[in-house]
């Protein structure tokens, strides 16, 4: 019983011994410190409350406990924290730059080169003020690395964003709703009613979801070239297959392979399927009297063809259905065809060149022209006719269209506008734009090298 007795006492002597040293020492432990502090705020709150005299010592003592920081206080130290914070980081991206610059100096000199003084370039260079916008409601920038090599579509309401290893489905004010990972190298991103899919461009890998669920994820037997989904949940993929000159395949929505077609004598273009029948289009190009193009029409439990259409001196490449009216995209037209291959409309280009086009999930087709060296923007409606002409002052680099509205570019200006061109806003964006997206009425998407701008017009 002594000898308990004894080592608790020198247990007690020990822990003293450690309270001096530490009090001796000046160390502050944060736990002990808050307990003193509350309280000695809570003493001086009840002192206050009742009014009671203290003693002069107790009351100095009560006195010099600190305040509680106010919201604006904690705010002020918080920016100065982040301003800190991205001064270290801007100065350790400029340490890496040099330390890079230097390594490519000392390279050049073990190789004999001649050797350039070095210069220090920012990684990432911001704008020390972002230009005024009076018509944008909201803006908020999300960091992306690599976004311009990403693919985008608009999905419900929000946009989807497919990068080489994820899937991201972000509202319009760039939050993530849901992330799910891939292994594309080269992500091609499509979309019809519920159904997503992801494969990847001279690649194997191909994914399908529904809505934010994956369905399956495939593997093509050769390197696909170009992919679809119909509203069915179709998956249609053409592909380059050894001693063919290309291959087009349609898995259902179970993933099971449900037909395949090898072209031996024409080059595969695009196929697509549509959604109520099922009928698949494939595009060839013929190269036996002059280039021209030919269409076939397929049902999936027949190998061969039942319907086909030709087009000479046109290079019919992109293939989509709407409802079952096939729209082919050419190098100087836009034809609509019926699913028994016949001509519902056709739109020529041979006084302009058609830069680039926009197909709306809706049926309208913007197609940006250089007519004579004079940029316009030609919108057709599903049935296409004209229903409208834009002039832009230079030619876009980028554009698109949804429910009646237009977005494009002239260089880092964002013009967004309807399609009568009666109601128009314009944003000047703060970097190089590479991408634009709308998301929804007023709402849009634009891509820099880096980044995301969700904005808010």
């Amino acid at each position: 019983m002594r000898r308990k007795w004894k080592a608790i006492f020198l247990i007690l002597i020990l822990c003293l011994v450690a309270v001096f040293a530490i009090v001796a020492s000046g160390i502050r432990i944060p736990f002990f410190e808050n307990y003193g502090t509350n309280f000695r705020r809570n003493v001086k709150s009840i002192v206050e409350r009742f009014e009671w005299q203290v003693p002069e010592q107790m009351e100095e003592f009560l006195n010099q406990t600190p305040r509680p920081l106010t919201m604006e206080e904690k705010l002020e130290i918080l920016e100065q924290m982040e301003e800190e914070e991205a001064k270290q980081q801007q100065e350790e991206q400029e340490r890496l730059q040099q330390e890079q610059e230097q390594t490519e100096q000392e390279a050049k000199q073990a190789a004999g080169e001649a050797v350039t003084a070095p210069t220090l370039v920012p990684v990432t260079p911001a704008p020390t003020k972002r230009p005024e916008n009076p018509d944008a409601e909201n803006s908020n920038i999300v960091a992306l690395k690599s976004a311009y090599s990403a693919d985008y579509a608009a999905y419900k309401g929000n946009v989807l964003c497919a990068t080489v290893t994820n899937l991201y489905c972000y509202n319009p004010k760039g939050e993530i709703l849901w992330n799910k990972e891939i292994q594309v190298s080269n992500p091609i991103l499509c979309v019809a009613d519920r159904y997503i899919l992801v494969a990847e461009q001279n690649g194997v890998h191909f994914y399908l979801f529904d809505r934010e669920k994956q369905v399956y994820a495939g593997i093509a037997t050769s390197p696909i070239v170009s992919a679809a989904v119909s509203e069915h949940g179709d998956v249609v993929l053409t592909s380059q297959k050894a001693h063919y000159r290309g291959t087009v395949t349609v898995y259902n929505r179970e993933g099971k392979e449900v037909f395949c077609w090898n072209s031996g004598s024409y080059g595969v273009l695009d196929a697509d399927i549509s959604p109520s029948s099922r009928t698949l289009a494939v595009s060839l190009m013929c190269t036996e009297n002059g280039i021209s193009t030919r269409i076939h029409f397929f049902h999936l439990d027949e190998a061969e063809s039942y319907a086909s259409c030709e087009y000479a001196d046109t290079i019919l490449f992109d293939l989509r259905f709407f409802s079952e009216t096939l729209t082919a995209v050419g190098d100087n037209r836009i034809v609509g065809i019926s699913t028994k291959g016949s001509e519902v409309w056709n739109r020529s280009f041979e006084d302009s060149i058609l830069e680039r086009y926009v197909l709306e999930d809706g049926g309208h087709k913007l197609c940006v022209l250089d007519h004579s060296n004079h940029s316009e923007l030609l919108i057709l409606n599903n049935r296409g006719s004209e229903r409208s002409i834009l002039e832009a002052e230079a030619l876009p680099d980028f554009a698109d269209i949804q429910s009646g509205y237009v977005a494009y570019n002239n260089g880092r200006d964002l013009i967004y506008t309807t399609v009568s061109g009666k109601d128009t806003k314009k944003y000047v964006c703060s970097r190089d734009i590479k991408k634009i997206i709308l998301i929804d009425t007023g709402k849009i998407l634009i891509v820099y090298n880096s980044g995301l701008e969700f904005l808010e017009l």
